[in-house]
């Protein structure tokens, strides 16, 4: 049976149904405890267990006395899904799905507990990016790729390296500079003045790319089109072909067509050039003028070699003009100026031909000269068989002290010992006497000083005067300084039936002096000597002259 209320009416008490109730409007419950709307068989809606909604013991929404006054919890299979505290924050016991796509922080608030990420869609926290800078530590490693360029400029304080390859970079090492670089060295460097191939300090910088075809601009900073070489090289050439070989000077072979000439360049000792010639070389032209055959090394300290074998310094020449084997000179030979002549020898054209000259000898130029020991005579000269030049007398200085002087009765000296190839002639003789003040020359009462030629022949001895002093002059002013002339005396070196004699040249006195006086007193012999060999000089003379 049902009860109908056609107006509103108080129910006061409980209301039991054991079937299904049905309310058109508000239901409204006062009282308290916990039982003050109850569910029906443990099942349905509860307010005074501060649950509502569905209720079956695992699955409700309402508060929980264990999550404080005013919490909310939203608690499925006996776990709470949700629970809304009183401080306003949200727990979710599992996923949380969005379906909307978006998550709005309004504040500046966190997201925590990122702790796992495996998959591209999965998001990051902080931990999981600096475990994972690629060891830069908070630096930005650039491999997102084409995919993802970067949207702003890129700022670097000086350069780029390739990875493991610290030789090989790009950057600004300063203001106003970019350079490219590999193997530790500027490949390319660009500066205000222009773009330059290695290090702009040490090379040419190009600021501009001309396309002049008679490159009439000439500049040395701007670099030129392939289309205008072309067309100045097709206008200054009839198109050269051909090819050569390294260090080769090239040869024009056929028309325009380029080879190898016989000459070539190799690197010698101290990085020098050397140009070989592997034939015969010519020069040609008018000599005498600027265009003639002329081979000028303008450096002081140029040297030409001509045969020097390896054995003399390496080949190399050391003096200006070294030559290793003999030298013909077919034209006059000079040396010095045109009008010096120091050595002149004459030829074909001259007059007389093969005259020889030597300087300013004959203008007494060398004959005056005193002071220079260089300039002593100490031989004379003739010609040999054929206009050699050969020494032939010599001048023999001897020096004696007073005292052997006084005693060259008792003690001769030998001034030549005897040869066994020569004997000595003695051409001429004088000694200076040389007092040192006070000093006195010994006095010879009687006698002279000779000079003899002494030899020993078969067992037979053999003197024979050749020059003699007399005492008289040897007594005159003793105490002064003098030159005492030898007189030649008339005399014959004689040796046995078959050798001839090889006699030797011997100073001795025919008297003994009187050794009075006192002081230093020295004596410097002089001869002009000649020596003679039987074979060369006389029997087989080339130009002997047979009387008939």
């Amino acid at each position: 049976m049902a009860i109908q209320y056609y107006a509103d009416q108080d129910v006061k008490g409980n209301i039991t149904a054991s079937g299904n109730g049905s309310f058109t409007g508000q239901v409204s419950a006062a009282g308290s405890g916990v039982s003050a709307f109850t569910t029906v068989s443990g099942k349905g809606y509860s307010i005074g267990s501060s649950r509502i909604v569905y209720y079956d013991g695992t699955t409700y929404l309402g508060n929980i006395d264990n999550q404080g006054s005013g919490s909310t919890v939203i608690r499925s299979a006996g776990n709470n899904t949700l629970v809304l505290d009183t401080s306003n924050n949200a727990t979710f016991a599992g996923d949380l799905t969005v379906s909307g796509g978006d998550i709005v922080l309004g504040a500046t608030g966190r997201i925590q507990g990122v702790d796992t990420v495996s998959a591209s869609t999965d998001a990051a926290n902080k931990a999981y990016v600096d475990a994972h800078d690629g060891g830069a530590g908070v630096y930005l490693p650039l491999a997102a790729g084409s995919g993802s360029p970067l949207t702003g400029s890129l700022y670097i304080p000086n350069y780029i390296y390739h990875n493991g390859d610290t030789g090989t970079y790009i950057g600004y090492p300063s203001v106003g500079r970019f350079t490219i670089a590999t193997g530790s060295a500027t490949r390319a460097d660009f500066t205000s003045a222009g773009f330059s191939l290695g290090d702009y300090q040490t090379n040419v910088s190009a600021n501009i790319i001309l396309d002049e075809d008679n490159m009439g601009s000439n500049s040395a900073t701007a670099l030129v089109t392939q289309q205008s070489v072309k067309a100045y090289v097709d206008a200054h050439t009839s198109g050269i072909g051909g090819s050569g070989t390294t260090n080769y000077v090239p040869l024009f072979t056929a028309g325009a067509t380029i080879g190898n000439s016989i000459m070539s360049q190799v690197t010698q000792q101290q990085n020098a050039k050397r140009i070989t010639v592997a034939g015969r070389m010519n020069i040609t032209g008018n000599g005498g003028d600027v265009n003639g055959s002329t081979v000028n090394l303008i450096a002081s300290t140029a040297r030409l070699g001509i045969g020097l074998p390896s054995s003399v310094n390496g080949g190399e020449p050391e003096a200006a003009l070294d030559v290793g084997k003999n030298a013909r000179v077919r034209g006059s030979l000079n040396v010095g100026a045109t009008n010096e002549q120091y050595l002149f020898v004459s030829t074909t054209g001259d007059q007389p031909v093969g005259n020889v000259k030597m300087g300013y000898y004959g203008d007494g130029t060398d004959y005056a000269l005193s002071g220079d020991n260089t300039t002593s005579c100490q031989y004379t000269t003739a010609f040999s068989n054929g206009g050699r030049l050969c020494e032939d007398e010599r001048i023999m200085t001897f020096k004696l002290t007073r005292s052997q002087i006084a005693g060259l009765l008792a003690t001769q000296k030998t001034l030549i010992a005897a040869d066994s190839n020569f004997n000595y002639i003695v051409k001429e003789a004088y000694m200076y006497q040389i007092n040192t003040s006070p000093g006195q020359a010994p006095s010879f009462n009687t006698g002279n000083i000779v000079i003899q030629y002494q030899s020993s022949t078969g067992g037979t001895s053999r003197i024979d005067n050749a020059f003699e002093l007399s005492s008289t002059i040897l007594n005159q002013t003793r105490g002064n300084r003098k030159v005492l002339f030898f007189k030649p005396v008339e005399n014959a070196q004689v040796g046995s039936a078959f050798a001839v004699p090889r006699a030797a040249v011997v100073l001795k006195a025919t008297s003994s002096p009187s050794n009075v006086g006192s002081g230093t007193v020295d004596y410097y012999l002089r001869l002009r000597v000649k020596n003679i060999d039987l074979n060369d000089d006389i029997v087989n003379n080339a130009q002997l002259i047979t009387i008939t």
